[in-house]
């Protein structure tokens, strides 16, 4: 692991000067235009991994704050960049869908030359550490999707929790799209909805949050 992170410090994002905010078109020098998702707390690295190969219409950020975490994904990318294939030794889902590992026939504004496959994993990159202290250099209504994978529940202690009031404030600036959350913590779930609806009464001129209904088939995120 520590030499993959060594190997691979290029895909670890700087955190920028105080007061000045990430430039996504420098970050992403394969194509800037494509859309920006998150993945909060991404764990061993699976499923970004996974979404990085089978979405490479999108430019994905993955933020995570243990260190074993990050080392084992960026060793799972030192390998698959060696093999040139994408990574894909991992069991996300019980059922099994040969379409799910297919790419999406989705419209591109990047040109041919931007989307061929010259380098497995332009389009991902990783903040190091808690994205609460990200957040703050991230662009207004920048950020597609914010992915919260399996949060930790805390259940001694909810001011650990990362969903707080503040935080959904937050995301809700940097949105242009949608917030998911999966979650197998019933009591976590509904923690999170009552903050979700308490930042809904404070903005009293409209809700900024709404349920997605049905929600999106788990596979694709």
């Amino acid at each position: 692991q520590r030499q993959a992170t060594q190997d691979l410090a290029h895909f670890c994002i700087e955190r920028p000067p105080y007061g000045t905010l990430l430039d996504f078109g420098s970050i992403f020098t394969g194509c800037s235009s494509k859309q920006v998702w998150i993945e909060v707390g991404f764990g061993l690295g699976d499923n970004l991994l996974r979404l990085a190969a089978v979405k490479q219409n999108v430019n994905f950020l993955g933020a995570e704050v243990h260190s074993a975490g990050i080392g084992t994904l960026l060793q799972k990318m030192q390998t698959s960049i060696e093999k040139g294939v994408y990574y894909k030794d991992y069991d996300l889902y019980e059922e099994k869908d040969d379409t799910a590992d297919q790419q999406p026939a989705v419209e591109s504004s990047c040109n041919e030359s931007e989307t061929a496959f010259a380098a497995l994993y332009d389009n991902l990159r990783i903040f190091l550490g808690d994205i609460t202290k990200w957040i703050h250099y991230i662009p207004d209504a920048s950020i597609e999707v914010v992915l919260v994978t399996f949060p930790d529940p805390f259940e001694g202690g909810l001011q650990w929790r990362l969903l707080q009031i503040h935080v959904i404030r937050d995301f809700a600036r940097i949105l242009s799209g949608c917030l998911y959350l999966a979650t197998d913590h019933q009591g976590y779930f509904e923690w999170v909805i009552r903050n979700i609806e308490l930042y809904n009464k404070q903005c009293s001129d409209r809700r900024i949050y709404e349920r997605v209904d049905p929600t999106p088939n788990r596979r694709t995120w």
